[in-house]
């Protein structure tokens, strides 16, 4: 018996498991090029002299949308976060409280970035929420002591946010596009559409990943994936030097690079098998749409903040959606209660 190979889960090495996820972000990229040429040689002429981008539509002044994708992102990003984390067994409460708390903590660490950075830009913050990677540091600090504090394990925290992080994060990007912040050019391309392309392709990619990788490691590696991409494409943004040839940015990219790349070198936890697909028990369905209804009433509460901090309108429209949701939550568990 001692010469039978024994049969596992094999895990595919470092440079290739980030080789992988780059050449996937890419593929992703390739695909939403069109809506990329569509926002540089069609809606960005259009809405920078205040014309209808459809024969319907009203007409928006540049700027007008940012407060709008940046809502969008928050609220999609929580449905996924919470989603992931229900999937980590982690209940839907703990879930939402850790996605509201992180969200608020990351933003005011965005703002105080900035404001470190740029301090005349004090005076237009209602347009500019700051410095994604000052929200980085706040939020994954932030992150770290709330899973101690509801003694929740703190890398699946990380591994439910970080995907939603980036695809959110990427809604938010075409939002700074139309404030025209963050602005650079690459292959004739605005930077920050191409900055929400790879986000949001990044994010999707880490999902699938999510499955199967170890405790951790999904985190680990959307940082390795992101601060690389936000170092190249730094080169191509208007942004201050601050280190002779590098901007700020760059230089938080090489050490957030290089922690993430020594964690997944020093740690050495097998892959995780595939889930059995066996089908579910009536008392595990009830249990999951409970908690599934319990995560669309507090999307309610981050609607009632967007609706009053960001834009009415994203309320009402995020607001519709869960209602449709919560109903049909609320219907789900109804009848695995009478059954």
């Amino acid at each position: 018996m001692s010469g039978i190979n024994k049969i596992g889960p094999t895990r595919p090495s470092l440079p290739r498991r980030v080789w992988q996820t780059t050449k996937a972000a890419v593929k992703n990229s390739f695909y939403l090029l069109p809506g990329l040429l569509i926002i540089n040689y069609y809606a960005q002429p259009r809405l920078e002299q205040g014309l209808p981008l459809t024969r319907i539509g009203t007409s928006l002044e540049v700027g007008n949308i940012y407060p709008h994708m940046v809502g969008w992102g928050i609220w999609l990003a929580f449905s996924l976060a919470v989603k992931s984390s229900l999937n980590k067994g982690i209940k839907a409460t703990t879930a939402s409280l850790a996605f509201l708390s992180t969200t608020a903590v990351g933003i005011a660490g965005s703002i105080g970035l900035h404001l470190a950075q740029h301090p005349q830009a004090i005076n237009n913050l209602g347009h500019d929420l700051g410095t994604w990677y000052g929200g980085l540091l706040g939020g994954t600090g932030w992150l770290f002591a709330f899973g101690k504090i509801t003694k929740t394990p703190v890398l699946k925290l990380y591994d439910a946010l970080t995907p939603a992080a980036l695809i959110g994060l990427g809604i938010g990007r075409l939002g700074c596009w139309s404030a025209g912040c963050c602005s650079g050019e690459i292959f004739g391309l605005p930077t920050e559409a191409v900055s929400s392309a790879v986000d949001i392709s990044l994010g999707l990619e880490l999902t699938r990943l999510s499955k199967r990788l170890p405790a951790g490691k999904t985190f680990a590696l959307g940082l390795i994936s992101y601060s690389a991409f936000r170092f190249a494409i730094e080169f191509a943004r208007h942004e201050p030097k601050v280190l002779g040839f590098m901007t700020l940015a760059q230089t938080i990219s090489l050490a957030v690079f290089s922690g993430a790349l020594a964690y997944c070198l020093g740690d050495k936890k097998p892959a995780e098998t595939e889930p059995s697909a066996c089908e579910p028990t009536i008392t595990e369905k009830k249990s999951a749409a409970k908690q599934r209804l319990v995560a669309r009433i507090w999307e309610n509460v981050l609607i009632v903040g967007l609706h009053f901090g960001m834009h009415p309108f994203i309320g009402l429209t995020t607001g519709a959606i869960n209602l449709i949701r919560l109903t049909s939550e609320g219907i789900k568990l109804w009848l695995y209660r009478r059954g």
